[in-house]
């Protein structure tokens, strides 16, 4: 493992703010950035505690904190008497984040996962009464319709069924135009749609066969179903999503407040 590359990543700026939240999170980014770059390969056993926090110039406890970061990503693992390993597979997505406005394309990236999509068909369909409920529109209005396969390092995360609203044929065409990325980049990029807020539901499921298939995933296999529905400023509704998530490689965290005195 080469200290010396992760204490460069690190920086000294957080060294000189004395707050270990600051420094153990920029320690985090490095060692993640050095697996991502597989300079650090699965497998590999990380440098004893006390010699890695020595090379890095920093406390014990700051090296722990950074790790159990990355452990609570997937992107190592612990085990107890032998030492820390980068993992074998793919980044947990820990999809906690969502009250962020984060994109999954930046969720992704945030635990150091690549992002990237495959089978992607655009069409135009009819909305049903599911998807016209939660963009508020008649049942039978016409939207846009992404399906896809998420990929996080190649492998597949979640298949998506994404329906957005559109004014016009030019709009439809915009949307017909999309490259699999990003799809918050997009519509604020190119329809000027920016997503205010969102609200969600979380159902487990089993996989049927054809999203078994588009997941690699035995029928039956569970699954997490988040329907999402995005907002605009003004509470217009201008974005469904209803996504099957690999539980293989997700997971779902929330902080919540304790009760008030």
């Amino acid at each position: 493992m080469d200290a010396q590359a992760i204490a460069e990543i690190t920086g000294h700026i957080f060294r000189s703010r004395g707050q270990r939240t600051d420094l153990a999170g920029a320690v985090a980014y490095a060692i993640r950035q050095q697996i991502v770059s597989g300079s650090l390969a699965g497998g590999e056993r990380l440098d004893n505690e006390i010699e890695l926090a020595q090379a890095l110039e920093i406390s014990r406890p700051t090296l722990r904190e950074a790790t159990r970061m990355l452990i609570h990503n997937g992107l190592l693992v612990s085990r107890r008497g032998v030492g820390t390993f980068v993992t074998k597979r793919a980044p947990r997505l820990v999809h906690g984040q969502l009250d962020m406005g984060l994109s999954m394309t930046d969720l992704i990236r945030r635990v150091g996962g690549e992002p990237g999509s495959m089978d992607c068909i655009i069409s135009k369909v009819k909305a049903s009464g599911a998807v016209a409920e939660a963009l508020d529109i008649v049942g039978g209005t016409h939207v846009a319709l992404i399906e896809r396969t998420r990929l996080i390092d190649s492998e597949p995360l979640a298949w998506a069924n994404e329906y957005v609203t559109f004014a016009n044929e030019a709009e439809f065409a915009s949307i017909q135009r999309f490259d699999g990325g990003s799809l918050f980049h997009f519509l604020t990029k190119t329809l000027r749609r920016k997503i205010a807020y969102n609200k969600l539901v979380l159902t487990a499921v089993s996989a049927s066969t054809k999203i078994a298939g588009s997941l690699h995933l035995r029928r039956g296999h569970p699954l997490l179903l988040i329907r999402e529905t995005h907002y605009d400023a003004d509470g217009l509704p201008i974005l469904y999503l209803i996504n099957h998530y690999n539980t293989e490689l997700v997971d779902f965290a929330v902080v919540r407040p304790g009760p008030k005195s």
